[in-house]
Protein backbone atom coordinates (compact mmCIF):
# COMPACT_ATOMS: atom_id res chain seq x y z
CA UNK A 1 0.00 0.00 0.00
CA UNK A 2 1.43 3.32 -0.94
CA UNK A 3 1.13 5.86 1.84
CA UNK A 4 2.63 9.22 0.86
CA UNK A 5 2.83 10.22 4.53
CA UNK A 6 4.78 7.13 5.55
CA UNK A 7 8.49 7.09 6.36
CA UNK A 8 8.51 3.30 6.35
CA UNK A 9 11.25 2.71 3.77
CA UNK A 10 13.73 5.24 5.13
CA UNK A 11 12.97 4.20 8.72
CA UNK A 12 14.04 0.67 7.74
CA UNK A 13 16.70 1.67 5.19
CA UNK A 14 19.33 -0.80 6.41
CA UNK A 15 16.91 -3.71 6.00
CA UNK A 16 16.00 -2.42 2.54
CA UNK A 17 19.69 -2.25 1.59
CA UNK A 18 20.35 -5.73 2.98
CA UNK A 19 17.32 -7.16 1.16
CA UNK A 20 18.63 -5.64 -2.07
CA UNK A 21 22.16 -6.98 -1.55
CA UNK A 22 20.83 -10.47 -0.78
CA UNK A 23 18.80 -10.37 -3.99
CA UNK A 24 21.85 -9.27 -5.99
CA UNK A 25 23.73 -12.36 -4.80
CA UNK A 26 20.99 -14.70 -5.98
CA UNK A 27 19.83 -12.75 -9.05
CA UNK A 28 22.68 -10.52 -10.24
CA UNK A 29 22.04 -6.95 -11.37
CA UNK A 30 23.80 -3.62 -11.15
CA UNK A 31 22.25 -0.51 -9.66
CA UNK A 32 23.16 2.49 -11.77
CA UNK A 33 21.34 5.25 -9.96
CA UNK A 34 18.80 5.10 -7.20
CA UNK A 35 16.97 6.90 -4.47
CA UNK A 36 14.91 5.64 -1.56
CA UNK A 37 12.24 8.08 -0.46
CA UNK A 38 10.13 7.57 2.67
CA UNK A 39 7.36 5.83 0.70
CA UNK A 40 8.92 4.74 -2.62
CA UNK A 41 12.10 3.89 -4.50
CA UNK A 42 13.35 4.89 -7.93
CA UNK A 43 16.22 2.81 -9.33
CA UNK A 44 17.97 2.13 -12.59
CA UNK A 45 19.02 -1.48 -12.90
CA UNK A 46 21.18 -3.16 -15.48
CA UNK A 47 20.44 -6.87 -15.75
CA UNK A 48 22.89 -9.40 -17.18
CA UNK A 49 22.77 -9.81 -20.97
CA UNK A 50 19.88 -12.06 -22.01
CA UNK A 51 18.12 -11.72 -18.63
CA UNK A 52 15.07 -9.49 -18.45
CA UNK A 53 13.42 -11.00 -15.37
CA UNK A 54 13.26 -7.90 -13.19
CA UNK A 55 10.05 -9.14 -11.55
CA UNK A 56 11.76 -12.04 -9.75
CA UNK A 57 14.25 -9.54 -8.34
CA UNK A 58 11.55 -7.21 -7.02
CA UNK A 59 9.69 -10.16 -5.53
CA UNK A 60 12.87 -11.25 -3.78
CA UNK A 61 13.58 -7.78 -2.36
CA UNK A 62 9.99 -7.21 -1.31
CA UNK A 63 9.53 -10.61 0.32
CA UNK A 64 12.88 -10.50 2.17
CA UNK A 65 12.08 -7.01 3.44
CA UNK A 66 8.53 -7.99 4.49
CA UNK A 67 9.69 -11.14 6.32
CA UNK A 68 12.22 -9.26 8.41
CA UNK A 69 10.70 -5.85 9.06
CA UNK A 70 9.69 -5.38 12.70
CA UNK A 71 5.95 -5.27 13.25
CA UNK A 72 4.71 -2.24 15.17
CA UNK A 73 1.59 -1.63 17.18
CA UNK A 74 -1.56 -2.82 15.46
CA UNK A 75 0.15 -3.90 12.23
CA UNK A 76 -0.03 -7.56 11.35
CA UNK A 77 2.09 -9.67 9.05
CA UNK A 78 -0.71 -9.73 6.51
CA UNK A 79 -0.84 -5.96 6.11
CA UNK A 80 0.44 -4.81 2.77
CA UNK A 81 3.84 -3.14 2.73
CA UNK A 82 4.21 -2.76 -1.01
CA UNK A 83 1.93 -1.51 -3.69
CA UNK A 84 1.15 -4.44 -5.98
CA UNK A 85 2.40 -2.86 -9.19
CA UNK A 86 5.98 -2.05 -10.10
CA UNK A 87 6.25 0.64 -12.75
CA UNK A 88 9.14 0.18 -15.11
CA UNK A 89 10.52 1.76 -18.24
CA UNK A 90 13.11 0.25 -20.54
CA UNK A 91 15.97 2.66 -21.21
CA UNK A 92 16.85 2.55 -24.88
CA UNK A 93 18.73 5.77 -25.60
CA UNK A 94 21.12 8.16 -23.89
CA UNK A 95 18.25 10.67 -23.77
CA UNK A 96 16.10 8.11 -21.91
CA UNK A 97 18.95 7.49 -19.48
CA UNK A 98 19.45 11.22 -18.88
CA UNK A 99 15.73 11.69 -18.24
CA UNK A 100 15.61 8.80 -15.78
CA UNK A 101 18.72 9.99 -13.96
CA UNK A 102 17.17 13.44 -13.69
CA UNK A 103 14.00 11.94 -12.20
CA UNK A 104 16.07 10.12 -9.58
CA UNK A 105 18.26 13.12 -8.87
CA UNK A 106 15.30 15.48 -8.45
CA UNK A 107 13.00 13.10 -6.52
CA UNK A 108 13.95 14.20 -2.96
CA UNK A 109 13.58 17.87 -3.90
CA UNK A 110 10.26 17.25 -5.69
CA UNK A 111 9.01 15.38 -2.61
CA UNK A 112 9.88 18.39 -0.44
CA UNK A 113 12.41 16.46 1.63
CA UNK A 114 15.48 18.60 0.95
CA UNK A 115 16.37 21.76 -0.92
CA UNK A 116 19.33 20.18 -2.73
CA UNK A 117 19.37 16.59 -3.99
CA UNK A 118 22.88 16.01 -2.72
CA UNK A 119 21.60 16.54 0.84
CA UNK A 120 19.35 13.45 0.72
CA UNK A 121 21.27 10.58 2.37
CA UNK A 122 19.40 7.70 0.68
CA UNK A 123 20.53 8.35 -2.86
CA UNK A 124 23.35 7.28 -5.12
CA UNK A 125 23.69 11.00 -5.88
CA UNK A 126 24.69 11.77 -2.30
CA UNK A 127 27.05 8.79 -2.20
CA UNK A 128 28.98 9.82 -5.33
CA UNK A 129 28.10 6.43 -6.74
CA UNK A 130 30.38 5.14 -9.50
CA UNK A 131 28.93 2.76 -12.10
CA UNK A 132 30.36 -0.33 -13.70
CA UNK A 133 28.23 -1.02 -16.78
CA UNK A 134 27.83 -4.73 -17.49
CA UNK A 135 26.46 -4.40 -21.02
CA UNK A 136 22.97 -5.66 -20.20
CA UNK A 137 19.71 -3.80 -20.68
CA UNK A 138 18.94 -0.91 -18.33
CA UNK A 139 15.54 -0.38 -16.78
CA UNK A 140 14.09 2.34 -14.58
CA UNK A 141 11.89 0.98 -11.78
CA UNK A 142 9.59 2.83 -9.42
CA UNK A 143 8.19 0.83 -6.53
CA UNK A 144 6.00 2.24 -3.81
CA UNK A 145 5.70 1.06 -0.25
CA UNK A 146 4.76 2.14 3.22
CA UNK A 147 2.46 1.26 6.05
Amino acid sequence: MADPTSDFLTRHIELLRLSTRMCQIRYPFEIGDGVALPDRMHVIWTLPPGDDNYLVRWQSIRSTFARHVPLQGHHTATMAIWQRRVWNRRILTQADLAECRSLIYDAPVQAGLVEQSSDWPYSTTSQAYMRDRSGGSALLHVIEGGR
